[in-house]
């Protein structure tokens, strides 16, 4: 008899089951939203992750095209520094001389200025 109390009882107090079932599926959906928000939130770290990583490529390349423009521009005024001091060195500069058919200044003189010039307007007119 006491086994058939205890169903008795059991089916007479339906409230207590479904109240229990109430706090399981609570309790189960907070765990079930817990662990969405966990997995949605180490999604969007593992994508943020990635778009660093490209980001950060991606410099790099740039970082390299650049250095590699750096050496070029550097090996060009290497070339242009030679040119430079190829075209003034004596032999060059003679050359040019001979181009240009100069002559040597055997006979110079210099002007005797009586007034020394200023780039001021009013002295100049003053002393006129």
């Amino acid at each position: 008899m006491p086994q058939t109390l205890s169903i008795i009882s059991y089916i007479s107090s339906p409230r207590k089951i479904v109240k229990k079932g109430k706090k399981f599926f609570r309790e189960l959906n907070q765990v079930f939203v817990g662990s969405l928000v966990l997995t949605l939130l180490t999604a969007a770290c593992f994508g943020f992750y990635l778009y660093m990583n490209l980001e950060l490529v991606e410099m790099n390349f740039k970082i390299r095209e650049e250095e590699e423009a750096l050496a070029d521009v550097e090996d060009e005024i290497k070339q242009l520094d030679s040119r430079v001091g190829n075209s003034l060195s004596i032999e060059e500069l003679e050359k040019k001389v001979q181009e240009l058919k100069l002559t040597r200044a055997d006979d110079i003189r210099y002007m005797k200025v009586k007034v020394t010039p200023s780039l001021s307007l009013g002295e100049n007119l003053e002393k006129r």
